[in-house]
Order: C-alpha cells, then structure tokens, then sequence
C-alpha cells in the first residue's frame, strides 16, 4: 500500500477490467493490519518502510508502520476512479501490551480508529467503503499474531459497532465482517452468542495447500480429488450463514506465505482458484476474496522490477468467472469422468434476461468431449489454455489474452466465439465457460 504507484496505467487499467459493470471489491489489510498506525496529521505520501522487528518479536518480522493522510488520499482517489469499494482491515492490537510470542494484555484503544474515521466523514469518504474489518488472525486457538478470548473480541467488537452506530444511520453504516481468522466454529459459535451486534458477515481465511515452500503445491493443485477436503470446509463454515450477508472466504491465496513461485501465479494456479469458487459458491458463500489483488506469488497482478505491474494468468479467470458465473450456482454432473469438475449457473439479470452458464475443469492431460445440453449452438464458449502449466501465457479461444491499450479495459467480449453443435472438445490441462443470454425470463 506505501509502495505501490495508484497512478500506474496499467494498475488503473486491470482494476477497471475487474470492476466491469458493476463495483469490484478491494480488501486492504492482512498480514501487517495489526502493525498500521494511522497518521491523520501527516500529508506526506510516504511513510518510512516497515523496520524489521528485533528476533523474538512479531510473527511477521517487522515493527510497526503507518498510513498517512497523504497516502491515503492517493489511495482513494485511486479507488473512486476504477470503481472499488473497500472492505477496509482495522489494527485491532493497539492499546495491547504483548507478553510473549501470542500473549496480550489490555484492551483495544479505538482513538486512532475513530480519529480516522472522523476524517473520512469529513473528506465524504464512505461512500467508497463496503465493510470494515477488525484484526487479523488473532482470535481463538487459530489465531498467529495472538489468541485473544472470545471476551476480548466481544469487547473489541462492541467498541467498533459503538463508533459506527453513533457516526452513521443504519441505511448508511458500513458492514461489520469477522473475525478473518482460520476456522474454528466452537469460538465463533460463543463470539456470536455473547456479541450483542454480532456481524453482518462471517469471514475465515483457509490456506488448504499448505505452506508456498512445499514441494507439493503443483501436485495438491492437479489433484482431482482435492475437492472433498474443499467441501468439508465449506459445509462447516456455512453453519454461520444466518447473518444478514452470509459467510465469505475472508482470504486464501491457495498456499501461504506469499504462494509458490511458477506454481500460484502460473496457469496452473486456476486449477485450485477456479475450482474452489465453484465449490465456495454452490455451498452458499457468498464472496470469495483473493490474496492478493497485486503481490507476493499468489497475485492476480505482480511486480516486475524490470516490466513494472504485470498479470498473473489467474488475473482473466478471475475476469470470466465474475461476468459469467452469476445467481445461483450448482455443481454438475461429471458423468463419471473424475478429471473433469463442473458448475453450473443461472440469473434473472437486471433487463429481465436469463443467463445461463457451464464452467469445465479438465484436470486429465488428455483431452475430452464434453456434452453441453440446453444449451444453442449460438451459445458463446470460452476456452482457456496456455502451452505448458508453468507458462505465463492464457490464450481464450487460441487468442493469446492481453491488455487492449490503455485506457481500455480488457473484455471479454473481444474473444467471444460460438460454441457450434455437437459436443465441446475441452483440450488437456484446460477449463472453458459456456454461456448463454436470452431474451425471454425462464
């Protein structure tokens, strides 16, 4: 966030393309959310980098650091020109003493908080927010950087709904999600019977790969029959899917630790990315957040110190899935056929239309004929391939994907082919989206 150019054409450029017709979501927080101080006074852009902390200090090795004014401004400016809204992660360690490696005293002091807040009231900066957050990874057994109570959390989070319910009417507040920390639904199940408030939405963060310096990140992704362990994690979490926007995978980035270099930001990183929306989605989730929007190795964006802001292939799945696969989504029969994972979905769009959608994971190395009934031979098809599964390159249709020039986004209408008749030939190591628009409802 310190370091990152909001002015960049080709940032602006892949945000928008993200945003489309509607708003994207942008979570800014994570792994160094607890170590921001938020400097209202300062009009700098520039805070000085994170010091690294002394050995035996914070997990994530470095010391506190701040968000200026300045900065700020840059970013929402950035924010209201591509069409985010933000889902904004709150330090919820300040006031806190820290006793040992995960050991915490005291109790959270909201005064920066709420300063802040105060003055984006006053910049009228709320209209670019969605939610706020409060800590992460912190609570319960599960929590990294500290295992607070559930008493601790139910009062931290009573502090926060205080400021919002005094500073906004309930049309116009901002969301309160948690508790953004691995699942574990014996504390979340007291945090929400103490809570009076509660939350408007639950998100856990869930890393199923394993850590990025695994020699089996590649293996666990082409692994057909991953999903199951996928499964099993979204059915529990939906046990908290009565709150008012539902349960959201708060943050994954497949493997932690910044993912695996050639792996999590290679072609082969849909395998996992594309599959467990499906999954996420047909078990009631109803968001699902990356890690990251740009950085690390799990990045639909990254940065090149030689070509400056470059897109990860991930980056127009991502694309497709968030245009195409819309309302209700379901998974769809296989036929048997356990290399290849299928999702289906269909919405009533705003002009009345009915929208209809078939997404194909071929996991198998050889290719495979796909039946594709209900749907016209003017349906449009989308297939995605690439010449290796550690190649860089994403070619729809045997177009090579790539940005139009700035500052147009990318669309995908510009690769856009019928799908014709008989059955879909989805080639090895590929996935395809099969679509279809009609005048008429259901």
């Amino acid at each position: 966030m310190n370091e990152l150019d909001f002015e960049n054409e080709f940032l602006v450029q892949a945000a928008k393309s993200l945003s489309g017709n509607s708003f994207g979501l942008l979570r800014v927080g994570g792994t160094l959310q607890d170590h921001i101080h938020y400097n209202m006074s300062a009009t700098s852009q520039h805070c000085e980098p994170f010091p690294i902390s002394p050995e035996g200090g914070r997990r994530s090795g470095f010391g506190d650091g701040c968000f200026s004014k300045g900065r700020q401004d840059s970013f929402f400016q950035f924010v209201e020109n591509v069409g985010f809204k933000v889902i904004f992660g709150l330090n919820a360690m300040v006031g806190r003493k820290q006793n040992g490696p995960t050991s915490w005293t005291g109790k959270w002091n909201s005064s920066e908080t709420e300063n802040m807040i105060d003055d984006w009231i006053k910049q009228n900066r709320m209209r670019n927010f969605f939610a706020l957050e409060l800590g992460n990874e912190i609570y319960g057994e599960s929590g990294i950087e500290a295992k607070l109570s559930v008493e601790e959390a139910v009062e931290s989070f009573s502090e926060l709904w205080r400021i919002v319910n005094e500073k906004f009417s309930s049309k116009n507040r901002p969301k309160i999600f948690g508790v953004d920390t691995a699942l574990d639904n014996n504390w979340v199940r007291q945090f929400l019977n103490k809570s009076e408030n509660g939350l408007d939405a639950f998100t856990y963060h869930s890393y199923p790969l394993g850590a990025g310096s695994s020699e089996n990140v590649d293996k666990e992704i082409m692994d057909e029959k991953f999903n199951p362990k996928i499964y099993n994690l979204a059915e529990k979490a939906s046990a908290f899917d009565n709150l008012p926007l539902g349960v959201w995978m708060g943050e994954t980035g497949g493997a932690y630790n910044s993912g695996r270099n050639t792996i999590t930001n290679r072609f082969m990183s849909a395998f996992w990315y594309i599959d467990w929306m499906g999954v996420m989605a047909e078990s009631g989730h109803k968001a699902f957040c990356r890690q990251t929007f740009i950085g690390g190795n799990y990045g639909l964006l990254q940065v090149d110190s030689f070509l400056g802001v470059v897109v990860n292939p991930d980056f127009y799945g991502a694309v497709l899935f968030k245009e195409l696969m819309i309302g209700k989504i379901y998974k769809a029969s296989n036929n048997g056929e356990s290399s290849i994972h299928q999702y289906y979905s269909e919405a009533i769009l705003t002009n009345g239309q009915y929208q209809k959608t078939l997404l194909i994971l071929n996991y198998s190395a050889d290719k495979k004929q796909i039946s594709f009934e209900g749907f016209k031979e003017s349906a449009t098809k989308y297939i995605l391939s690439s010449p290796n599964l550690q190649s860089d390159k994403v070619f729809i249709n045997q177009k090579q994907a790539t940005f139009p020039p700035y500052p147009n986004p990318f669309k995908i209408s510009d690769y856009a082919q019928p799908v014709g008749s008989g059955k879909l030939t989805v080639a090895g190591h590929t996935y395809a989206f099969i679509t279809e628009t009609l005048k008429t409802e259901k």
